[in-house]
């Protein structure tokens, strides 16, 4: 597979892009997943996001509002009712990643997408049934094991699953906001100047991968462009570039700061995501003599990002 940049597209409805990758994918052993039908992947790459690289889709997946937790539409039977946002998780359908295409982030980017889509529509959780090969990935998403069971399939094989769900909370809609200081009242802004927005970090890792880890799988940013070298993350309004470069990762680590309007929520979401990577000098939100509450977050290369929330202006 190529490393030229690949990037996130919502599928076409007519499924036209889905063709090259319509063949029966390898399985890693028997029971362990479910061969992809051709016409199966179209249907699934007609609404779902997808990942785009040189022309081929190489990773597909989704969610959906309606009752039905797993299977495909010829196994349903009786009426499949929309899902209750305030009272029921949606669902998250399955995920293909092309296995040339794997350990790219793919799977992380896609759930990213997922979640997004879903808080938007009102959903406060999400629920899935994973097969072996998947629940690491649904894992290091965040999710938890509610159940093991059985999936009897035709032929007498029989599938072990588990029933899995997460609290996604409120979109943080106009939290992560990337600020330089703390907010202020601005000057009034000339007519037809120019306007600075966001300054955008560049952080350098000797592995591209630790990276995408702790801001893809960890804060839930979302990969924008990537390629052999580098990734572009976003979420909402914040911004960064992720670049691998050992050299300039040895002189230097930083630590980033990211203001919020809802500290307690993103806390609530990032300690349960990745409690791990909880700093051990903030690991709760404090309040600060300067005003802010805050709590951080180290990666394993320790790079560091500090989430704020200044009091609100009268």
């Amino acid at each position: 597979m190529s490393q030229t940049p690949w990037w996130l597209r919502t599928s076409r409805r007519d499924g036209s892009r889905a063709v090259r990758l319509g063949r029966r994918w390898p399985l890693p052993r028997r029971g362990a997943g479910a061969r992809v039908r051709p016409q199966r992947l179209r249907e699934l790459l007609c609404s779902d996001p997808a990942i785009e690289d040189v022309g081929r889709i190489v990773a597909c997946g989704g969610w959906s509002r309606r009752h039905t937790l797993f299977g495909g539409d010829q196994t349903k039977s009786g009426p499949d009712p929309l899902l209750d946002p305030a009272t029921e998780p949606a669902r998250i359908r399955a995920f293909f990643v092309h296995p040339a295409a794997a350990r790219r982030g793919h799977g992380r980017t896609l759930m990213a997408a997922c979640v997004q889509a879903a808080q938007a529509a009102g959903f406060r959780a999400l629920e899935l049934v994973a097969t072996l090969p998947g629940e690491p990935l649904y894992l290091a998403s965040g999710f938890s094991i509610e159940a093991r069971f059985q999936l009897h399939l035709p032929g007498g094989i029989d599938v072990p699953v588990s029933r899995m769900r997460k609290a996604i909370g409120a979109p943080p809609s106009a939290g992560y906001r990337q600020r330089v200081g703390r907010p202020s009242q601005a000057e009034p802004h000339p007519l037809g100047a120019p306007v600075f927005n966001n300054l955008i970090p560049k952080i350098f890792y000797e592995r591209l991968d630790d990276g995408l880890a702790f801001f893809v799988g960890g804060l839930g940013f979302a990969v924008e462009y990537r390629d052999a070298a580098m990734a572009v993350i976003s979420r909402d309004s914040a911004k960064a570039y992720l670049v691998q470069n050992a050299e300039a990762a040895a002189l230097d680590r930083p630590e980033l700061g990211i203001d919020t309007d809802d500290i307690d929520a993103v806390y609530a979401e990032l300690s349960a995501r990745a409690p791990q990577w909880l700093h051990p000098n903030s690991r709760s939100v404090a309040a600060k003599p300067w005003g802010s509450r805050e709590f951080a977050m180290l990666d394993k290369t320790t790079v560091c990002v500090v989430f704020r929330e200044w009091p609100k202006q009268g």
